[in-house]
C-alpha cells in the first residue's frame, strides 16, 4: 500500500526560512523554477528540492506551464488552498460568526447593501480625497486591498484596468459569503470613482478580480 502524503504542517512558520520565502513569493502568483532561482539567489536544483518538500506537505502544486521562455515550456508552481490557510487571516473566525448572524437577520439584498456600504466607508476612511488621474486612483485602490491582506497586481487592458489578487485574505469565507467580494468591489469603486465590475473566483483557491472602466 502506497504511503499517504503527509498532512500539511500547521506549525510551519512564515518567517525566516527559504521555504517560507518561496510561499510568500508564490502568494503573489504562480512562478517557475527559474523565477524563484533569480528571486531567491539560489540554484535551480535547490529550488526544486524546496518545491518537492513543499509539494509533499501539500502546500505547493504544479499549475500550468509558461511557454514564453525561449526554450522548453516551464512548469508553473502555485500555492494550494492548504498553503493559503497558513497565512494570517485577521479576525476570520469572528468575521464568519458576524456574517452568519447578519445572514440570519437580513435578506440577501439588504445584506449586500450593508456590505457595499461598509466598503465605501473603508474607502472614505482610508484614502484621502486628492485630485489624481485614474491610473493613480487604481494604484491607490490596489494598495488598500494589499493593506487588507491581499496580494494584487494591476493589468492595463484596452478599455479596462484590472486589479487581480493572488490569494484572498478572507478566502475561507467567500464561497459562503460572496457579499465580501461586493464589499471590496464597492471599496474599489469609491476610490476610483468609476464603474467597477467584480469578477472574483470563489472556487478552489479563491482569487480577486475587479474590472475598472476607463470610460
Amino acid at each position: 500500500m502506497a504511503d499517504r502524503p503527509p498532512e500539511p504542517n500547521p506549525a510551519l512558520r512564515l518567517t525566516g526560512s527559504t521555504r517560507s520565502e518561496i510561499l510568500r513569493l508564490l502568494r503573489g502568483g504562480a512562478r517557475t523554477v527559474q523565477d524563484l532561482e533569480g528571486q531567491l539567489g539560489i540554484s535551480g536544483n535547490a529550488v526544486r528540492g524546496h518545491l518537492h518538500a513543499l509539494g509533499r506537505e501539500r502546500l505547493v502544486e504544479r499549475r500550468g506551464v509558461r511557454r514564453d521562455t525561449g526554450g522548453k515550456p516551464a512548469h508553473l508552481f502555485a500555492l494550494t488552498a492548504d498553503a493559503e490557510r497558513l497565512f494570517p487571516k485577521a479576525y476570520a473566525a469572528v468575521l464568519a460568526r458576524v456574517l452568519d448572524a447578519v445572514g440570519r437577520r437580513l435578506g440577501e439584498r439588504e445584506r449586500d447593501q450593508l456590505m457595499r456600504g461598509i466598503g465605501r466607508d473603508v474607502a472614505r476612511d482610508t484614502v484621502p480625497k486628492t485630485a489624481s488621474d485614474l491610473p493613480e486612483r487604481v494604484r491607490e485602490a490596489a494598495s488598500v486591498l494589499d493593506g487588507l491582506g491581499g496580494a494584487t497586481r494591476i493589468e492595463d487592458d484596452d478599455d479596462l484596468f484590472v486589479i487581480r489578487g493572488s490569494g484572498c485574505p478572507v478566502g475561507a469565507l467567500v464561497a459562503e459569503h460572496p457579499e465580501l467580494c461586493r464589499m471590496a468591489q464597492a471599496l474599489v469603486a469609491a476610490i476610483t470613482g468609476v464603474r467597477v465590475r467584480e469578477r472574483c473566483d470563489r472556487s478552489g483557491t479563491p482569487s480577486c478580480s475587479f474590472e475598472i472602466s476607463k470610460t
